[in-house]
Order: C-alpha cells, then sequence, then structure tokens
C-alpha cells in the first residue's frame, strides 16, 4: 500500500542520513542521493534473478560443472 511504500522510504532515510526524494504538491521527485540508491537496488534486483535463473538451471542440469578425467593406460 501506498503508507507503507512511505514507511519503507522514510526508514532508508532515515537509514542513510539523508533524504532520498523532494516531497512536491505534484508528488516525489528523486533527487541524486535517491537515483543512486534506486540504481543500485535496480541491479541488485537483477542479480538475484541472474542468481534464481542459474540455481534453476543447476537444479535441472541445465548448467554446472562436468570434469572428465582420462588415461592413456586402456581402461
Amino acid at each position: 500500500s501506498q503508507p507503507a511504500v512511505s514507511i519503507q522510504v522514510r526508514e532508508l532515510e532515515k537509514s542513510y542520513g539523508t533524504p532520498l526524494l523532494h516531497r512536491t504538491r505534484q508528488g516525489p521527485v528523486l533527487i541524486d542521493t535517491g537515483r543512486t540508491v534506486f540504481e543500485y537496488a535496480r541491479r541488485i534486483f537483477a542479480l538475484a534473478g541472474e542468481m534464481q535463473s542459474a540455481v534453476h538451471d543447476l537444479q535441472g542440469l541445465k548448467g554446472g560443472r562436468l570434469t572428465i578425467g582420462s588415461s592413456t593406460t586402456p581402461g
């Protein structure tokens, strides 16, 4: 909900000790600090998605590491 988002934004601002938004009558506008936090959050979510795909690939044996050994002696 919108109030829950506002609370989370305020908690982030409190955590970093700086505002992330400029609050106007037309609505909130990201300031430089907010844009920086947003960009890192976007990258974190993208990495989380890549991680989930990699884990699913390993579970389905679509990817992984295979080590093959051989010998010159006929076995």
